[in-house]
């Protein structure tokens, strides 16, 4: 599974890990997230930039091999996107989300 929680200097909080290395997947900036573009898929991939994303790309493609174009089956965005997606889905700011996080972390 790519998100999962973790103890990380004593607080659980959720962890993506990268499809591609297995790694966790520890800036934004450098991630990138693939969404099925079929309405009847909910599968989502996560992948670092760069070798990972490559290493994704061909599995997609040899997986769907009937379309030689991926992106025909999956589309990806940047892993940030994702976050911001998210909180406008749940009805949060981005403002909210990081002062009620700051609120938590001083109790």
């Amino acid at each position: 599974m790519s998100i999962e929680v973790r103890c990380i200097d004593n607080r659980w909080c959720p962890i993506v890990n990268c499809d591609g290395c297995g790694q966790i997947i520890d800036d934004g900036g450098n991630g990138a997230f693939w969404m099925s573009l079929d309405p009847g898929d909910s599968a989502l991939y996560f992948t670092h930039y760069g070798r990972c994303l490559d290493l994704l790309k061909a599995q997609l493609e040899k997986l769907h091999s009937t379309d030689p174009d991926p992106h025909g089956v999956f589309g990806w965005q940047s892993l940030d996107v994702l976050m911001y997606q998210f909180l406008e889905n749940v009805h949060i700011t981005p403002d909210k989300a990081a002062a009620d996080f700051m609120a938590r972390l001083i109790s």
